[in-house]
């Protein structure tokens, strides 16, 4: 059954609105039923299942149902967050993992550091207990990363997990379709009551029209959803949630220079919320939609200059907006609106992120060290830095990072390579910078341990550049100036090249330190408080701030 009326707030001669019982009547009682092996009553008795709250009628029923006095999260994201399970519940998994990294050590290396070892804790040498400390957190990482792409690892929440996040777009879909119908329905109320004399009006009739189209197009992804396989809807599904996300954008985009008093302050964030679900299911992979929503909504506020919630300076947005937009223009595919917000939103986040674990480490040394003066366990830490970064360098970690991202961004596997590069290097750099900052070293050593690496970054910079439609020669100039300092050997020239490359996008070198030592403040408070000794040294602690 569908609403029929006239005038205005009516539809006839267009679309049906749907009732909130014809929406339940969709392909949802069927939808992943095979695929992900669920009974077949519904998604909502899967979410049910897995947690009473969801039950029809609880706290608004289903979902995150809203209405006036209940704010949209009853339950503020309980069903997406867990407690990570601790990476020592098995004190012998990484062990395996440890000998083989100290059986990589030189020969003479290796011997000192297993003599070192066999000495009380008290007595060691800090530069080997340093060593010890990146060893035995290295083991640990590609340890927990080996059994996370373990099938069979024994994880009794995992298949769980997986499964709420495969169904938690489709379920934000769902009341996207119902929020919108009711929240379109309270806006041609409002345009009938301001009559055909509001200065808006045409304009605003326009935008419904829009707005009907796109709720239209989200209807048909709900349809389709019986079809999905493993959670991958169809592509013509994924081509009118793109559609959708397009007219939704423009919508926003016009609605934000219409006054529309206080009887409709929610329509804006309204349509901002439905425009990111369609975009994460335009994805080219719709398993990334989880990922997307979780960055888009989790990351709400922290760019914004007037938002208290602000974490990311200007300086360091200014960057990865640079990046990102070189990337998008050099190498992304046309017509890729949700991709491109996705890749955005990742390099940004990833880069905080990584800045905040650089100066974690410093300050942790990523475990426990002898007594000692300060001054030498100070020394001691920043050697484990070094020896970490290094380690992540030659591991190719973040390159495969930011090969997964792009490639789930729509690039193929050209700009897979590229911009894998190009990112990869560009975090070295804001890492040794961090680091160095917060141990009050200068960051050239670190710049030399990393030269090959980075020489390789800037290949991959130029080549973007090469691609890009827009003309950039400054950029191109500046990167030739950058490689030729490295090939040269020459730090010193290539820290002063990459502050006029800073320079020449906006950014002003001596103010882009105040935004990494924020992120790092921020980092202390999250892991436990700003006091250096309260720091908790291990992997969760570590895994948490990720």
């Amino acid at each position: 059954m569908s609403s029929v009326g006239t005038g205005v707030g009516g539809n006839v001669g267009g679309p049906l609105i749907p009732l909130q019982r014809d929406i339940e009547a969709t392909a949802w009682t069927e939808v992943n039923k095979a695929s992900l092996g669920i009974v077949p009553d519904s998604i909502e008795k899967s979410f049910v299942e897995f947690n009473p709250r969801y039950t029809l009628g609880y706290l608004g029923g289903f979902g995150y149902r809203s209405a006036a006095g209940r704010p949209l999260l009853d339950h503020p994201l309980e069903s997406v967050r867990y407690t990570l399970p601790s990476l020592t519940q098995d004190s012998t998994a990484w062990r395996t993992s440890y000998d083989s990294l100290v059986n990589q050590l030189p020969p003479d290396l290796q011997a000192r550091f297993l003599k070192e070892r066999e000495l009380p804790f008290e007595q060691r040498n800090l530069s080997f207990v340093a060593l010890d400390n990146v060893l035995t957190m290295g083991a640990k990482v590609l340890t927990r990363a080996n059994q996370l792409g373990q099938t069979d690892y024994l994880d009794p929440l995992a298949e769980t997990r997986t499964t709420l996040n495969i169904l938690l777009p489709f379920a934000a879909l769902k009341g996207a379709i119902s929020n919108g119908n009711e929240t379109l329905s309270q806006a041609k109320d409002f345009l009938m009551t301001q009559g055909a004399n509001y200065r808006y009006f045409d304009g605003f009739n326009s935008l419904i029209s829009q707005w009907e189209a796109s709720l239209t197009l989200l209807q048909q992804v709900n349809s389709s959803l019986a079809d999905t396989v493993n959670g991958q809807l169809t592509p013509q599904a994924v081509r009118n949630a793109a559609k959708a996300a397009f007219l939704l954008g423009t919508v926003g985009a016009q609605i934000e220079h219409i006054s529309l008093g206080n009887d409709l302050q929610m329509l804006l964030p309204s349509i901002r919320a439905m425009e990111t679900i369609a975009s994460a299911l335009s994805l080219k992979s719709t398993l990334t939609a989880p990922l997307f929503l979780a960055a888009a909504w989790g990351s709400l506020g922290i760019t914004s200059t007037d938002n208290s919630l602000r974490v990311v300076g200007s300086q360091l947005q200014t960057l990865a907006n640079t990046l990102s937009a070189g990337l998008i223009a050099g190498i992304m595919p046309p017509s890729n609106k949700a991709g491109n917000e996705f890749l955005s939103l990742m390099t940004t986040l990833s880069l905080t992120t990584f800045i905040g674990l650089a100066g974690l480490t410093v300050d942790s040394g990523l475990g426990l060290y002898p007594s000692r003066s300060e001054q030498d366990v100070q020394a001691a830490r920043f050697f484990a830095f070094e020896s970490a970064v290094q380690l992540l360098v030659n591991s190719g970690t973040l390159e495969t990072f930011y090969q997964e991202i792009i490639a789930a961004s729509g690039g193929n596997t050209e700009a897979q390579r590229l911009g894998s590069t190009t990112l990869a290097n560009a975090a070295y750099l804001l890492i040794a910078l961090e680091g160095a900052q917060e141990a009050k070293k200068s960051p050239i050593q670190l710049m030399e341990d990393q030269s090959q690496s980075l020489q390789q970054g800037l290949f991959s910079a130029g080549e973007i550049e090469a691609k890009a439609a827009t003309d950039h020669t400054s950029i191109a100039h500046a990167i030739q100036l950058l490689t030729i300092a490295l090939e040269s050997r020459d730090y010193e020239g290539f820290q002063g090249s990459l502050n006029t490359v800073l320079e020449g996008i906006g950014i002003a070198p001596e103010s882009l330190p105040a935004d990494l030592t924020a992120i790092h403040e921020i980092g202390k408070a999250i892991v436990g408080g700003s006091d250096d000794k309260n720091l908790d040294p291990n992997m969760t602690t570590i895994i948490h701030v990720m």
